[in-house]
């Protein structure tokens, strides 16, 4: 958006941001009850059929491998729904010249129109990380990264809540698609392994790590945290816009996530040393409850 656009255009960018929270609000609520239908009518049915062929009643080790199983299916559909949403509100020549996330703002919150499509993305996001924090608290399988888990997820709202109300909307739609595209993958070699497969989920694990690595340890420190350290200093300085202390909130918080992004990374590469020696891609935040099993 041009640096001159109308004062009405300027007043109308975050004309809906009560009714948004409201939509995400209501979102958070209505996914659960979208998840339990799911559950019951097919991702359980599924994971009978996959894990144990529905030839008989599962075993209490195959009971736990399906709700694991209906976990991975749900993650996937909604990982896959929120980055084609990010994605369709992209523009990809950001990527390319990073400093189109900040132009066009001349004050904070910035006073750029904001996209329809922008706005679908944040409602989905916010309302989907709302009831993420709880489900994992309380109903998801406990692994051993919880705390990351958990640190990353409230973290993600931040700044999900922290970029909608400055209106850094640009550089948030990216984050997300940066972050959902290649969990997609993880998600999908999950399933396959539960569902006894051993190629399938091999295959799709180097096809996450492949993406991982130029997502979350490529583009996301290479694009969104350098824009956002240097382009954006830039911008601010050329328009008089005084940062402080939102440049170091918002950076503080996109590099913690970076240093999730490592830590996990150091969990992907014990994952690919076991591919290596010709074993399976287990989840290795997983190994204690298989012992215990």
């Amino acid at each position: 958006m041009a640096a001159g656009i109308p004062a009405v255009q300027k007043a109308e960018a975050l004309w809906g941001a009560h009714a948004d929270i409201g939509l995400a609000l209501a979102l958070a609520l209505a996914l659960p009850l979208m998840r339990a239908l799911l559950d019951l009518l097919v991702f359980k049915p599924l994971g009978r059929w996959a894990v144990c062929k529905n030839r008989r009643s599962p075993t209490k080790k195959e009971s736990g491998t399906i709700y694991k199983y209906k976990e991975s299916c749900w993650k996937a559909c909604m990982n896959a729904t929120m980055a084609v949403l990010a994605y369709s509100a992209t523009e990809l020549s950001w990527l390319r010249n990073t400093r189109g996330f900040w132009e066009g703002c001349t004050r904070l919150p910035c006073d750029f129109a904001v996209s329809n499509a922008v706005r679908i993305v944040y409602i989905v996001e916010m309302g989907f990380y709302i009831q993420a924090i709880p489900y994992l608290v309380f109903w998801e399988t406990r692994r051993k990264d919880f705390l990351e888990s958990f640190a990353h997820h409230v973290a993600t709202l931040v700044l999900i809540v922290y970029s909608y109300w400055l209106n850094l909307t640009k550089v948030g739609v990216v984050v997300f698609w940066l972050h959902d595209v290649n969990d997609i993958f993880m998600e999908l070699a999950k399933i396959g392994r539960y569902a006894g497969r051993d190629l399938l989920p091999n295959a799709l694990f180097v096809v996450f790590l492949l993406s991982w690595i130029a997502t979350r340890l490529v583009m996301f420190p290479g694009c969104v945290i350098r824009s956002v350290l240097y382009d954006a200093a830039a911008v601010a300085k050329e328009n008089g816009i005084t940062m402080h202390p939102h440049y170091e909130i918002f950076s503080g918080f996109l590099i913690f996530l970076l240093c999730l992004h490592i830590y996990w990374t150091w969990l992907i590469m014990k994952v690919l040393w076991k591919v290596l020696g010709g074993g399976s891609a287990d989840d290795v935040r997983e190994e204690d409850d298989e012992k215990e099993d």
